[in-house]
């Protein structure tokens, strides 16, 4: 199963323990589509089961 997320703009307070849930949950898939450039994304901090898509909003709503 794969999940979709969109966050645009800057991300909230808790998206760090939003990206660690995803550790306990290796059987699932998240993709990440949002125009933050915020350090949370560094590869360090995001698990195998995540992958980020870049894109500008403005982009997005075309």
């Amino acid at each position: 199963m794969i999940f979709i997320s969109l966050y645009f703009r800057k991300f909230s307070t808790y998206f760090s323990l939003f990206l660690k849930s995803f550790k306990y949950n290796e059987n699932y898939a998240w993709v990440i589509v949002t125009d933050n450039t915020d350090s949370y994304l560094n590869p360090k901090n995001v698990k195998e089961n995540v992958k980020v898509l870049s894109i500008v909003f403005e982009l997005f709503t075309e």
